[in-house]
């Protein structure tokens, strides 16, 4: 039975899905977006879930070079939209991370980009 994420992206016996390899083009384009960048940063150094209040709050405080206490509610509503509207969906389809709904929590998932992470940090 694989024992590492590369064997079992390649043993097809598995159950479940097995992982694509994604193209180079479409890391490039999930690291394009500089506030998608940060918040697959922040989810990389936390290594848990974290709640999408949390991952934006500490996101755009990150941006600002502030405390996240003094980003607004304002503020949060937007960069919450903004997540749920554009990065989320890009990122849950390409198992970037996982987004559980019900708890509203997001992790990252997937070790490729955690590495690439590591590379721009």
């Amino acid at each position: 039975m694989p024992s590492t994420p590369e064997e079992e992206r390649q043993d097809p016996g598995r159950d479940g899905p097995r992982r694509a390899e994604l193209p180079e083009s479409v890391i490039e384009d999930v690291f394009a977006a500089p506030r998608r960048a940060l918040m697959l940063s922040i989810l990389a150094e936390r290594k848990r879930p974290v709640a999408l209040d949390d991952l934006v709050r500490a996101t755009l405080a990150r941006e600002e070079g502030v405390p996240p206490a003094s980003i607004s509610r304002e503020a949060c509503t937007e960069a919450r939209t903004e997540a749920y509207e554009r990065h989320l969906p890009k990122l849950t389809a390409i198992d970037a991370v996982e987004y559980d709904s019900l708890l509203g929590t997001v992790e990252l998932t997937d070790d490729r980009i955690a590495a690439r992470v590591a590379q721009i940090d």
